[in-house]
């Protein structure tokens, strides 16, 4: 039993009894109250205690969270890249099929990125109303079911007007690219999205396989159609997609957003960081309006982008699209045998795999280039470099 001594008069002291928990290894000479112990049993609270979204992603590292989650949205990514790379094959495929001119073809490309340049907004202000994760659903959904229908499409107009659908449904699927960038911590963010390109090409050569093995023997709807199929086996994938902590907190759904949080740190096998999750110090209407990316801080970065970005989607689709023109010296069309009377185009699938077989490898040595160089220097390597390509295809095959 523990004792403290108390002064009671001029020299003299008694023994008075402490209670169990209030037991000291040391003599007291003065009891604390019970306010006092209890502030001394818990620790002190500071600005340690609480936490950011940006924090915990950082405390957590890269590891299996994000791999999986970089796989999941990889598939998705897979799945928007053979309806776009479907573009090239599909309107050459009808050019035989239904006798189209070349202004017909061309609006059946075309309708497709109208589609998208509407959908992209739209799908921006959705998910971040209402978060990533229906989006995706949404997203995957429509393309599929657009997808079908474009197969059963009895009339040229009729494949329009579809696939002026799916492009509008294709706009969302950037959100898969937003979301894996917020998990990423800023160390290894620009090597990560940069391999996650890959993706991409891997889509697009897997259509260029399905045309290979489906396009000469049984025709374009079957093309079109085995296309969907992908997309309604990806939407079981979305079991396993997080929702994003950055819009839950913005939501005030904050024990959502923690609840995320601390399964990655579980998966990655990181201890969380003791406190509570809590919003950032800027307010969510201030971050979210649209305007102030034409702020004087951002007016810059805002104006040189988007002419960045579209100079690259005009190199890069233009080259995609007229890739089976490049390859192709004539427009033969001829019909298969009677087993399977459908019309096709007899150098359009080897001229499609010739132009994609190399595609996954190019994306793979920026992972380790973006990680020691300087990013603006590059990007101005890059665009020289596919310009003097261009440059020299058309002189070397000027027809």
């Amino acid at each position: 039993m523990s004792i403290s001594l108390e002064k009671s008069g001029r020299d003299n002291f008694q023994f008075v009894p402490l209670e169990e928990e209030s037991a000291s290894p040391s003599v007291c000479l003065e009891r604390d109250s019970d306010e006092e112990l209890k502030t001394k049993a818990r620790p002190a609270i500071n600005s340690s205690s609480t936490y950011t979204v940006e924090d915990a992603v950082e405390a957590a590292g890269l590891g299996c969270f994000q791999l999986r989650l970089f796989l999941i949205c990889g598939v998705l990514t897979a799945a928007d890249a053979m309806e776009m790379l479907l573009l090239s094959i599909l309107g050459p495929a009808l050019r035989c099929a239904w006798h189209l001119t070349s202004s017909e073809v061309a609006a059946m490309t075309t309708v497709v990125f109208v589609g998208y340049l509407l959908g992209s907004p739209f799908w921006g202000f959705v998910s971040d109303r209402f978060g990533r994760w229906p989006i995706f659903f949404t997203v995957l959904s429509m393309i599929s079911y657009y997808g079908f229908l474009t197969a059963l499409s009895p009339t040229y107009v009729w494949v329009i007007i579809l696939r002026l659908m799916v492009g509008f449904a294709i706009g969302g699927g950037s959100s898969s690219f937003t979301l894996l960038s917020e998990y990423l911590p800023v160390k290894h963010r620009a090597k990560v999205l940069i391999c996650f390109q890959v993706f991409w090409a891997i889509g697009s050569t897997f259509e260029v396989g399905l045309a290979y093995l489906i396009l000469p023997r049984f025709g374009w709807r079957w093309l079109v159609f085995a296309s969907a199929i992908p997309l309604v086996l990806f939407l079981f994938l979305l079991k396993f997609l997080p929702e994003s902590p950055r819009y839950l907190v913005t939501a005030n759904r904050l024990s959502e957003a923690e609840h995320i949080v601390q399964n990655m740190f579980r998966v990655n096998g990181v201890r969380p960081p003791e406190g509570r999750l809590t919003t950032p110090t800027v307010t969510s209407k201030r971050s979210s309006r649209l305007l102030e990316l034409f702020s004087k801080q951002y007016r810059l970065t805002t104006v040189l982008l988007p002419t960045i970005w579209f100079g690259a989607a005009f190199a890069y689709y233009g080259v995609v699209l007229l890739s089976a023109e490049i390859f192709r010296f004539r427009q033969d069309c001829y019909r298969t045998s009677s087993l399977y009377p459908v019309s096709s185009d007899k150098n359009l699938t080897a001229a499609s795999i010739q132009a994609s077989v190399v595609a996954p490898g190019c994306p793979a040595p920026g992972c380790f280039v973006l990680s020691g160089a300087n990013r603006q220097r590059l990007c101005h390597h890059d665009c020289l470099i596919s310009w003097r390509v261009c440059q020299y295809s058309h002189y070397r095959h000027p027809y």
